[in-house]
């Protein structure tokens, strides 16, 4: 054998040799199966409680979603998961739920007792009250449990993801009378003495991934920030509240969530009422650009009520995202706005112009700065918008007295998808369409009764989803713009992030 030869058959045992030494990644541990010992870093607040009906903070909120499992939980396009629900069936105003065998952390077996428990928990808790409005009851039948609602509501299985926690439970002391966090079945328990979450190997799902999870005392959200932005944590979930984004160096993983931002109209006013006007605004709107300037991208344009992630929303309102002038200055010249005076605001033969206020909350970094570009965007069909920035209190009580023409706002829908509280009269959150009157309108008006009719009919079940969207369209009683989205910030201790939701970012904890 020549020399070269030699030498090339020694750099492939070489490599060979090499390749069978160097250590698997973390993902290739998982993927084949080893044991593990991964354990990453989450924040919580020492001050509040893990009760997840009386707990007050973010951070602890988040932390719920691994020490107790809810009947179905919702993936990142709000479609209902089944977690400790074996399966559900709407019967009307009746859906029932048949239980998966399902033991807690203490190793007593789930029962619809507990659930109906927990339900009632829920319902007198203000964080998931809002959440059960048209869930009147839960009945335990033994292997299953039914939940009464008020009114039919085809997707009402998306509400049942509320904790389950064991009866009785959220009472329980240690010797000193420190309350304990309730029992749960959860992927992890809590070791409070030594500030960490400890994998519970017998959860139903499977083996979680990670051993242990450090917890970091945040008391509050500049803490949270601080511990975030210098590499401690390994996982956070910024909902962008007010418009303010942490910057970090960090993987981000976008998370849908359910807030509308709208632009309300008091309908009372008798240029708004009339449809075309509303026609006009909204053709206008360039939802793209709103959505970069507002929300800097984190936002999902929407020319319709629901989001446009939703599988049932996928055959509805094609229409333009990016803005129409033209076709909303033929909407105006429709209806006789077809001078403009010297300041550029249509007017029609009466002298009646195009100018509104929009009311904004000043406090709300991106409704400042959605409201200069919407002026600019309807300046050029020639609707002059006057903002009135105010804090929020005076924000509200203006909302509650009818003293705006238009505002601009966002609401958290509920995951069964329901509008009645946006767009019908007596709605918490109707405050242009209190006081229309639902006799027949004027020709080419706002006509709330149409309104009114379909959602009885979809309550009562003989309409569906699509005649609540045909309604909308025809009478846009709000004008959408865009669903706001989240981010999931996870550092690369974070292992195979494959699935992440609002309803709970840890969902792919389990191998």
């Amino acid at each position: 054998m020549n020399f070269k030869k030699t030498v090339a058959l020694i750099l492939v045992f070489l490599l060979i040799f090499l390749s069978s030494c160097k250590g698997k990644n973390k993902s290739e541990e998982l993927l084949s199966g080893d044991e593990n010992d991964y354990k990453i870093n989450l924040l919580y607040c020492s001050t509040d409680t893990y009760n997840p009906y009386t707990l007050n903070t973010e951070n602890n909120s988040q932390l719920c979603n691994l020490l107790f499992d809810s009947l179905i939980k919702l993936d990142n396009e709000f479609n209902p998961v089944n977690r400790l629900a074996e399966y559900t069936r709407i019967d009307g105003v009746n859906l029932e739920v048949k239980l998966k065998e399902v033991c807690f952390s203490n190793g007593e077996r789930l029962t619809a007792r507990d659930v109906v428990y927990s339900f009632n928990l829920a319902k007198q808790s203000p964080n998931y009250s809002y959440l059960l409005t048209n869930i009147v009851s839960a009945v335990d039948n033994g292997e299953t449990v039914t939940f009464n609602f008020s009114k039919v509501d085809p997707f009402g299985v998306n509400l049942l993801t509320f904790p389950i926690i064991k009866s009785g439970t959220e009472t329980l002391t240690n010797e000193d009378g420190v309350l304990l966090p309730p029992i749960g079945s959860g992927m992890y328990l809590l070791n409070i003495a030594e500030e960490k979450l400890i994998r519970n190997d017998n959860y139903f799902l499977g083996k979680p991934i990670y051993s242990e999870i450090n917890l970091i005392n945040a008391p509050d959200e500049e803490s949270s920030r601080h511990y975030l932005q210098s590499g401690n944590i390994d996982i956070y979930y910024e909902n962008i509240k007010d418009g303010s984004i942490v910057r970090i160096d960090a993987d981000k993983h976008t998370v849908n969530q359910n807030k509308l931002v709208f632009i309300g109209i008091n309908l009372n006013n008798a240029i708004l009422k009339n449809t075309y006007v509303r026609y006009a605004v909204s053709s206008a709107l360039d939802r793209t650009s709103l959505c970069k300037s507002g929300y800097f991208g984190n936002s999902v344009p929407t020319v319709g009520p629901y989001n446009p992630v939703w599988k049932f929303n996928e055959n509805y309102f094609p229409a333009e995202i990016t803005g129409n002038s033209k076709i909303s200055i033929e909407n105006l010249e429709k209806i006789g706005y077809n001078i403009l005076d010297t300041d550029g605001v249509r007017k029609n033969s009466a002298g009646n112009k195009l100018k509104f206020s929009l009311l904004i909350n000043s406090e709300n970094q991106s409704s400042v700065l959605l409201a200069n570009e919407l002026s600019g965007q309807l300046k050029d069909i020639g609707i002059n918008l006057n903002i009135s920035a105010v804090d929020y209190n005076s924000y509200i009580g203006k909302l509650n007295s009818g003293n705006f023409d238009l505002y601009l706002a966002e609401i958290k829908l509920n995951p069964d998808m329901d509008l009645s509280n946006l767009v019908l009269s007596g709605g918490s959150c109707a405050y242009g369409i209190r006081g229309v009157s639902g006799e027949t309108p004027e020709d080419d008006c706002f006509n709330y009764s149409a309104v009114a009719a379909e959602f009885d009919s979809y309550n009562s079940g003989n309409s569906d989803i699509g005649g609540v969207m045909s309604v909308f369209s025809a009478q846009m009683p709000i004008i959408p713009i865009c669903f706001k989205t989240g981010i999931l910030f996870t550092t690369s201790s974070v292992i195979n992030v494959t699935s992440f939701s609002e309803s709970d970012i840890y969902s792919s904890f389990i191998q």
